[in-house]
């Protein structure tokens, strides 16, 4: 660090930890006697830069560089069998901020400061290379999207799949034969079948 840097990472995991409370009420709770959003502040090496810790969603891995790493640090975290984790993020911060004390980069954040992320899961890192530019509240939305890994995305997409196709049968067998063909075409589907699944699926979305 040259004299007229003043802030280190660990002070940037701070402040980007206190930007992202303010982004989510709920972030700003503490669950068992823990902060929601935890940051690492003492440089201990294995520890991660900031976990997320919200009981609506799993949890979240943020690791934060100046100008990246690549994604390195938040890979590890997908490999730590103690953490649990299968979502990590990877940070980019601008240099710029190194010149910033902590309060002025929590204050820097807060009104939209630019900033890169990448979110790595099991084999999957999006965007492939390089960072995502937006602000901390682009970060928080995407760190709620992304924090279900891709895998169970998909896994969950077929058992609902195939719920809607049970649904669908169930409802060809349980109304009446003569509304078969006026649902399929209320449905503007050519088959019976397509038109109960379509209406399962409308059902689905209103519950």
């Amino acid at each position: 660090m040259s004299a007229t840097d003043k802030l280190h990472e660990q002070g940037f995991n701070y402040a980007l930890a206190a930007a992202l409370r303010a982004c989510d009420p709920a972030w700003r709770k503490s669950t068992g006697g823990k902060d929601v959003i935890r940051a690492e502040r003492t440089g201990q090496k294995g520890r991660v830069d900031i976990l997320i810790d919200d009981p609506t969603m799993p949890k979240v891995a943020v690791e934060c560089a100046f100008e990246g790493d690549a994604g390195q640090d938040a890979a590890a975290r997908l490999d730590d069998k103690d953490m649990d984790i299968d979502t990590a993020i990877s940070v980019s911060a601008p240099v710029k901020f190194k010149s910033l004390s902590e309060v002025s980069a929590v204050q820097a954040l807060g009104r939209g400061a630019e900033i890169g992320y990448a979110v790595l899961q099991k084999n999957y890192r999006f965007p492939k290379d390089g960072y995502l530019p937006g602000n901390v509240r682009d970060l928080a939305g995407f760190i709620r999207v992304a924090s279900v890994s891709k895998d169970k995305v998909e896994e969950v997409g077929e058992k609902v799949v195939e719920l809607i196709r049970g649904a669908g049968g169930s409802l060809s067998a349980g109304l009446p034969e003569w509304t078969h063909d006026e649902i399929a075409e209320l449905m503007s589907q050519r088959t019976i079948l397509s038109g109960m699944h379509t209406t399962a699926v409308l059902w689905l979305d209103a519950l």
